[in-house]
C-alpha cells in the first residue's frame, strides 16, 4: 500500500508539473491573415523568427487568407476555448463576438499596466481593442496595355469614371482586343465576388446604407437593394468568370486575358515589376481607378465612393492576458509587428501605414496612385461585409451568380437571406 501511495504521489506531483508548465510555456499561439498569397507573408514571417531569436519563445503561427469561412473557423474558435493568444483580425461588426464578450483585451485596459504600448500608432487610426498595421483602399485596377486605341487611351487620363463610360470601355476593349485568345475585359470569380457586391451596392445607395438597412420583408424586384444588385447583369458580357479566385487574379496579372479587376490597395503587392511581353500586367503599366459611379436614371447617386479605412489590428486574447509570461510576450510580439520598422516592410506592399513616421523611400507610382485615391471620391466609407454582423455577409455572397446572370427571383431571395441576419 505504501508502495502504491508513493507512486501516487509521484504520479500526481508529475501531472502538476506538466500541468505548470502547459500554463507557463514558452509557446505563443498566434492566427493572422498573413498567410497563404497575401504579399504581407514574407515580412510577417521574418519579423516572427526575429521574435523568436529576441525572445527565446516559440511562435506556433497559424496564418491563412482571409475569406469568410477563415473569419468563421477564427470565431469558431474563440467559442469553442481553443483561441489563440495573439490575434491579427478585423474590426467592427466582424469582431463582435469576441470583442462584446470579453474574450480580447482592450487598449484602454494593456494601457493601465503598459501605457506606451504601440506609442508609435497614430491615434487616429487605433482600434478600441487592436493595433492596426495599414490601411486600405478599394479600387479598380487597370491594365493600360490593352487600351491601344486614342478613345480607350483618353479614360485613362481622367480622374474617375461613370457607369455609363464604363460599359463604353469595355464594349471597346472587346472591339480593340478581338485577336487576344479568351479575352475579356473584367476579371471576375464566383467564389471571391464580395467586392463587385460590395460596391455596386455603395454607388447605387450611398455611404449611409448600411445604417439604414431595409426589413427583409420590404424587399422586391423593384427595391432599390434588388435594383442596384441586378447591375452586375448589365457586366456579363465582359466578365471573364472563373471557378476560382487564383485563377481570376492569374487573368488580370499572369496570362493577359482580362484588363480589369477590383480589389483593394494590398493586392498591389502582388503585382511584379518584370519585363514581361504583350498583355502581361507589371506595376508600371497598371493604374488604379475608384468604382465607376452610377447615375440617379440607374437608380445611383452619381457620385464617386471609395471603401477604405483600417479595418484589421493585432489582438490579445483574455487567456494569454491573464497568464503573466504570456501577457508580456504577447505584448512584445504585436510591437514588434507594429514597429515603425515593421509597419515600413508592410506599406512597401501596399497599404497606408498607421504610423504616421513611416517613411518609405521608393514607392512605385501605383502605390502614389492609390494613396491619391480619396481625393478622386465624394465620399468613403467600410465595406459591407466588415459593417455586416459576423459571418452574415456570406448570404449576399451565395446569390452573387443570380446577380450576375440577372435572376431577379433568386436576388430578392438572397438579399432577403441576408436583412434576415442583421435584425
Amino acid at each position: 500500500m505504501k508502495r502504491i501511495f508513493v507512486l501516487m504521489l509521484v504520479l500526481v506531483s508529475g501531472l502538476l508539473m506538466v500541468g505548470c508548465e502547459e500554463s507557463n510555456g514558452t509557446t505563443l499561439r498566434t492566427v493572422s491573415m498573413f498567410g497563404g498569397t497575401d504579399p504581407n507573408t514574407d515580412a510577417y514571417q521574418a519579423l516572427i523568427k526575429e521574435f523568436e531569436n529576441e525572445s527565446g519563445w516559440t511562435v506556433d503561427d497559424s496564418s491563412n487568407s482571409s475569406n469568410e469561412d477563415w473569419k468563421a473557423s477564427v470565431i469558431a474558435d474563440f467559442k469553442s476555448g481553443n483561441e489563440p493568444d495573439v490575434l491579427q483580425f478585423f474590426t467592427g461588426a466582424t469582431a463582435d463576438p469576441i470583442v462584446s464578450t470579453g474574450k480580447v483585451v482592450s487598449i484602454a485596459d494593456i494601457r493601465k499596466e503598459y501605457p506606451d504600448y504601440a506609442k508609435n500608432i497614430s491615434p487616429a487610426t487605433m482600434g478600441t481593442h487592436s493595433v492596426p498595421t495599414t490601411g486600405f483602399v478599394e479600387g479598380l485596377y487597370v491594365n493600360t496595355t490593352f487600351f491601344t486605341t486614342s478613345e480607350l487611351q483618353a479614360y485613362l487620363a481622367k480622374d474617375n469614371w461613370t457607369w455609363d463610360e464604363f460599359l463604353d470601355i469595355n464594349q471597346k476593349l472587346i472591339a480593340a482586343n478581338a485577336e487576344v485568345d479568351g479575352f475579356n475585359p473584367i476579371a471576375f470569380s464566383a467564389t471571391e465576388p464580395h467586392y463587385w457586391i460590395e460596391h455596386i451596392l455603395l454607388g447605387s445607395l450611398g455611404t449611409d446604407f448600411a445604417k439604414n438597412m431595409p426589413k427583409a420583408a420590404d424587399i422586391t424586384a423593384n427595391h432599390a437593394w434588388t435594383k442596384a444588385l441586378l447591375l452586375l447583369n448589365q457586366l456579363d458580357p465582359y466578365m471573364s468568370q472563373e471557378e476560382t479566385a487564383d485563377a481570376m487574379k492569374s487573368n488580370f496579372h499572369a496570362t493577359g486575358k482580362s484588363a480589369m479587376y477590383l480589389d483593394g490597395s494590398w493586392y498591389a503587392g502582388n503585382i511584379a515589376k518584370e519585363d514581361q511581353a504583350g498583355h502581361l500586367a507589371d506595376v508600371d503599366n497598371v493604374k488604379v481607378f475608384p468604382f465607376p459611379s452610377i447615375p440617379e436614371s440607374l437608380g445611383g447617386t452619381g457620385e464617386h465612393y471609395l471603401q477604405a479605412g483600417f479595418t484589421t489590428g493585432f489582438y490579445i486574447s483574455k487567456k494569454a492576458w491573464d497568464n503573466e509570461e504570456k501577457r508580456e510576450m504577447a505584448i512584445k510580439f504585436i510591437e514588434t509587428m507594429t514597429s515603425t520598422a515593421a509597419l515600413t516592410e508592410f506599406a512597401k506592399v501596399g497599404g497606408v501605414p498607421a504610423d504616421n513616421n513611416v517613411v518609405i523611400a521608393t514607392q512605385t507610382n501605383l502605390q502614389k496612385q492609390l494613396n491619391a485615391l480619396p481625393a478622386k471620391v465624394d465620399g468613403t466609407v467600410m465595406p459591407l461585409s466588415d459593417l455586416s454582423k459576423a459571418g452574415t455577409f456570406a448570404k449576399l455572397v451565395e446569390y452573387a451568380d443570380s446577380f450576375v446572370k440577372g435572376n431577379s427571383e433568386a436576388a430578392v431571395t438572397g438579399i432577403k437571406a441576408y436583412l434576415n441576419e442583421q435584425v
